[in-house]
């Protein structure tokens, strides 16, 4: 008999690994700036994303990166496409 087992893992994970990937940033890097990045909607101040990478030792190029690929994602998922 073949047994079989489901492991239940966050849905973002695979999003959050692929995100890390493409930027450079740790996994856990990424999941920290992406919650931080959803308390502050889609127009965040553009200061909000320096204060965030001096703030917690990240480079700047990067959270900035992110930050675009995530909006880019959120809106995929939301299917709002912007030009």
């Amino acid at each position: 008999m073949a047994s079989a087992y489901y492991v239940q893992s966050n849905p973002d994970d695979q999003v959050n690994r692929c995100l890390a990937s493409q930027t450079g940033l740790t996994l856990r890097q990424v999941e920290f700036l992406r919650r931080e990045f959803s308390k502050h909607g889609r127009n965040p101040m553009p200061e909000m994303l320096e204060i965030l990478a001096v703030e917690n030792g990240f480079e700047e190029n990067k959270v900035k990166n992110l930050f675009n690929l995530h909006i880019a994602h959120v809106r995929r998922t939301d299917g709002i496409h912007s030009k």
